[in-house]
């Protein structure tokens, strides 16, 4: 059984709420407030401090996978998962040009 990293699992969880929060920036009308009020200026600090969320993840993935070595198996898993990402970007592309007429 291999010794679980907490510090790991922190960065993991710094990691999903700057997603979160990301994502809820990203989907509401937040560029276009007038800056009259400093709550707003704290409002976007933690804007800001929401985009190393994909930074975070690619340290986490790095760090973790620095000891795999390259097989067939592993690039099987690899090809599974492109050919999965590949099959849902067609759905999504078909989805958005016959059902929602974008």
């Amino acid at each position: 059984m291999s010794k679980r990293i907490i510090n790991l699992d922190i960065i993991r969880l710094i990691a999903i709420c700057s997603v979160i929060s990301f994502h809820f920036f990203v989907n509401t009308n937040f560029n276009t407030i007038i800056y009259n009020n400093t709550n707003i200026i704290f409002i976007d600090i933690i804007k800001t401090l929401s985009m190393i969320c994909i930074p975070l993840f690619l340290l986490l993935t790095g760090y973790l996978n620095n000891n795999i070595l390259i097989n067939k198996r592993y690039i099987y898993k690899l090809f599974k998962l492109i050919l999965i990402y590949i099959i849902v970007s067609i759905i999504i592309l078909l989805y958005k040009k016959y059902y929602l007429k974008l």
